[in-house]
């Protein structure tokens, strides 16, 4: 985990994971390194639990709060034989990150920071690869491949994520999410305040 550039940040996703308990104040202090480094120590006995992953994975994977980091290993746990490769491939992303993104174009994001689970440490992208070939979902095998996926993993963990495909409003087939029964704007209140428990 390294959100070093946003201080408040850090402190709060710290705080969510249990692990920083001074004043959210922006203020990196030995506090905030031992938050860090208590952190860093979860995210390897998680890894020594439930695998370790390729590369990229285990990237994204270092960017969830802890019990996220669980079910990430154990959705990357049952895609590991899958026909196809499937890594994660985006995971935690600051508010400033958001930001930037939002404005990219052509547009690959509705929300803005502080409007996407990707802000609190709960959310995940997967990408599925046919050898160096990215699947986007942009014809219908690729979508089948997304799906297929899903239909692996939801069975064992649909009490614990929601799956983008699933979605009315719209679709976003490579996300899960940690399912936390709230609004975002609830979710959103409880991570600034260092206070969401998944």
């Amino acid at each position: 985990m390294n959100f070093k550039s946003d201080v408040i940040f850090s402190q709060r996703f710290l705080a969510c994971a249990g692990l920083y308990t001074d004043k959210i104040d922006g203020l990196y202090g030995n506090n905030s390194r031992k938050a860090e480094d208590a952190f860093n120590k979860l995210f390897v006995k998680c890894a020594d639990k439930y695998g370790r992953f390729d590369e990229r994975s285990e990237g994204v994977i270092a960017t969830l709060l802890p019990n996220a980091q669980v079910e990430a290993r154990k959705f990357m746990s049952i895609v590991k034989n899958y026909r196809l490769t499937v890594r994660l491939i985006g995971g935690t992303r600051s508010y400033a990150e958001q930001n930037e993104l939002f404005k990219k174009r052509p547009k690959v994001t509705n929300a803005r920071g502080g409007q996407s689970n990707h802000n609190f440490g709960i959310a995940f992208d997967i990408g599925i690869f046919s050898g160096k070939k990215y699947y986007t979902g942009a014809t219908p095998a690729e979508t089948k491949a997304y799906l297929e996926v899903a239909n692996l993993v939801l069975p064992t963990l649909r009490n614990k994520l929601d799956w983008g495909g699933n979605w009315k409003s719209f679709k976003d087939y490579p996300h899960y999410e940690m399912i936390t029964n709230k609004s975002i704007s609830q979710v959103r209140n409880l991570f600034e305040t260092g206070k969401l428990r998944i």
